[in-house]
């Protein structure tokens, strides 16, 4: 008599039968309607040499899913800047999507300000404020030895006397080494850094009027030698003879700073967060962007040991 392996024919059964109603199933993901996209900037900076520009950016576009290559860019918007209660300014499209101004008016030290757009029948208003430009400031190098790092380096530091209750600041340092092996491997030809002040959306964290503010730079670039070349991470360059910096401290509404502080978080760490839509100062919420102004003073800085 025969012995069959009923273990093996049951599995060769359940495997047949399986083939025949397996069925690729694939879930329906909830797509939220698009949001118009407002990212709106009024930037006055009076640089080192001098020269003043004064203008403002808005881009206007509709969100769109995730690996959407759509063009979302929106045309034909009327777009006003309103500064105090009087000037009322047209903004006018440049190219699809962008919008543009050359400001020969300035408005004064915290004057109040208001974007409205108009498109497809509705129409979006933000509100701020110019904020007053920081009077002076001073640059030096002084030494710093990084966490997690053996060597001491010449480093940027912009030093300023807190000036006024609720006053927030935007630090920019580009960097320019006078040695280009320093950037070697860099993508873009300068380096640069950013620091918000205060550090963090709490206002416990503002200084007290008159206090010493004096935020470091560190001039980063992925590889500094050819036998790095393959290493990962950031390294740190140190300033040398002749490297050059240009430093600029933006005066920021506070909308400005709440918001790019939000935007960091959200962008940190992938578990840091809970993913949320930044806070803008727009009445209507379903508008996403901001409208940012920011007044800047900037200073050109030789390194001279």
């Amino acid at each position: 008599m025969k012995k069959y392996n009923y273990t093996f024919l049951l599995l060769l059964g359940f495997l047949l039968s399986s083939c025949e109603l397996t069925k690729v199933v694939k879930p329906k993901l909830k797509e939220d309607a698009p949001k118009i996209v407002i990212d709106a900037k009024l930037k006055r900076l009076l640089h080192a040499d001098g020269e003043i520009s004064s203008e403002i950016t808005v881009l206007l576009s509709r969100s769109q899913v995730l690996n959407s290559y759509e063009d979302t860019k929106i045309s034909a918007a009327q777009i006003q800047l309103l500064i105090g209660e009087a000037t009322v300014l047209d903004i006018l499209e440049t190219e699809k999507g962008v919008y543009q101004l050359d400001l020969d008016q300035t408005p004064e030290d915290n004057q109040t300000l208001a974007l409205r757009v108009s498109t497809n029948g509705k129409t979006y208003t933000a509100n701020s404020y110019f904020p007053a430009v920081l009077s002076d400031f001073s640059i030096s190098v002084v030494t710093r030895k990084p966490n997690f790092s053996t060597e001491v380096y010449n480093v940027l530091n912009a030093s300023f006397i807190y000036p006024a209750p609720n006053s927030y600041f935007w630090l920019q340092a580009t960097f320019e080494p006078l040695d280009a092996e320093k950037i070697k491997y860099q993508r873009a030809e300068k380096l640069s850094e950013f620091i918000f002040y205060p550090s963090g959306p709490d206002d416990s964290f503002v200084a007290a009027v008159g206090s010493p503010i004096n935020p470091i730079f560190f001039a980063r670039t992925l590889n500094k030698t050819e036998a790095q070349k393959e290493e990962t991470g950031v390294l740190d360059i140190s300033m040398d003879n002749g490297d050059k910096a240009l430093v600029t401290v933006w005066s920021v509404a506070k909308g400005v700073y709440t918001y790019y502080q939000e935007q960091q978080q959200v962008q940190g760490s992938f578990n840091s967060t809970i993913p949320y839509n930044p806070s803008n100062n727009f009445k209507n919420r379903e508008v996403l962007g901001n409208f940012s102004v920011l007044n800047g003073l900037e200073k050109e800085f030789i390194y001279a040991p």
